[in-house]
């Protein structure tokens, strides 16, 4: 049990009940099904889209939870290329209880599965074959990991499919950081459950990226890649805090979609702890909100003694010291939040409490 003041008042906290909160979701089905009309896929596939899109619809009324994948960037960003359209359909095709009909393929291309996938040649396909083909390999985790990013074919910087021949070298490293993430996410899922349900509750999808520099670790996340998040890997307890660090952002980006949380007539900078630059007012929400998640992270390692406890200490208390830095500001300026963003940072607060 974990116990924190903040102005008199005292929240008694149990390890892992930071985890249970969950922004709505009606506002982004709402959008999702306004981008579906609007999808338009390479006509040169020759989806039956009609079709398709009535069952992506069905799905959107339903709230389906499979539809919260990076797979869904064909709908999100639209007119990605033909193989963003064609790993929509290979997604939906096996999510849904129906026949998608063919896809026609200029070339060959992955059509992708949380187990792998398989390489397709060009030609004309059946959607129901390949699912059939597909579901051959199996992948009992929630969260996949997708190592050549072949989930989602919008451009995003430091893929390793980029870089398709890799030498000696670069293949140890690609190997390294496969193995490290997929013992992440398993000490995740043994050791801190309720932290693997709140991270698998918004991202679906770790994308590995390739390191800049070797002892820089960096992570990413976009609005419109869905369930996806993009991570460098040095260590599982790194590759867990990028995990939550990056969860937490798609839980305030689903959280803004109905409403802004920082009034966008707001033009200030605002120094970040995270950052060289300076960012805007919602740079530092992302900030602050991401650093708390990150601090409880690091308390609840500590009291499940997942890695050397001097070693977990000196992240919590950097991490603390970023945190309340972030925090400042944002308090500073809570004139210049919405309502919604009122509530968010009251809630952020809260998780920032609980690492105390």
């Amino acid at each position: 049990m974990r116990t924190s003041e903040n102005h008199g008042s005292t929240d008694v906290l149990e390890v892992g009940s930071s985890w249970g909160w969950q922004p709505p979701t009606d506002p982004w089905y709402q959008r999702l099904g306004r981008l579906v009309l609007a999808w338009s896929p390479d006509p040169g596939l020759g989806l039956d889209v009609p079709h398709i899109k009535d069952l992506l619809l069905d799905a959107v009324a339903m709230r389906a939870e499979w539809l919260l994948h990076p797979s869904l960037s064909a709908v999100m960003r639209q007119r990605q290329g033909f193989r963003c359209d064609l790993q929509l359909a290979v997604w939906s095709a096996q999510n849904l209880q129906a026949d998608l009909g063919n896809v026609e393929l200029p070339e060959s291309a992955w059509a992708w599965a949380p187990g792998g996938g398989i390489r397709l040649a060009p030609g004309t396909h059946d959607l129901s074959d390949i699912t059939g083909r597909i579901q051959g390999s199996s992948y009992e985790s929630p969260i996949a990991i997708d190592p050549w990013a072949h989930s989602m074919w919008a451009p995003f910087h430091q893929l390793w499919r980029e870089t398709p021949d890799l030498d000696p070298d670069e293949l140890d490293e690609f190997v390294g950081d496969t193995r490290r993430l997929l013992l992440a996410l398993e000490y995740a899922r043994e050791r801190l459950p309720q932290l693997f349900q709140w991270v698998g509750s918004r991202t679906r999808v770790v994308i590995l990226l390739r390191k800049l520099r070797a002892e820089h670790a960096s992570s990413s996340s976009a609005v419109d890649i869905p369930g996806a998040i993009f991570v460098t890997v040095h260590d599982e307890i790194q590759a867990i805090e990028a995990m939550v660090h990056e969860s937490a952002h798609q839980h305030l980006f689903m959280s803004e979609v109905a409403a802004p949380l920082v009034d966008p007539r707001d033009t200030e900078l605002y120094g970040s702890p995270l950052r060289d630059d300076p960012r805007p007012l919602r740079g530092l929400l992302l900030a602050y909100h991401a650093l708390a998640y990150i601090s409880a992270y690091y308390a609840d390692a500590l009291a499940t003694s997942i890695a050397e406890s001097s070693h977990l200490e000196k992240r919590l208390d950097r991490t603390r010291s970023m945190m309340q830095s972030s925090q400042r500001v944002v308090h500073d300026n809570r004139g210049k939040l919405t309502e919604i963003g009122i509530d968010f940072v009251e809630r952020t607060a809260a998780i920032g409490r609980y690492s105390a």
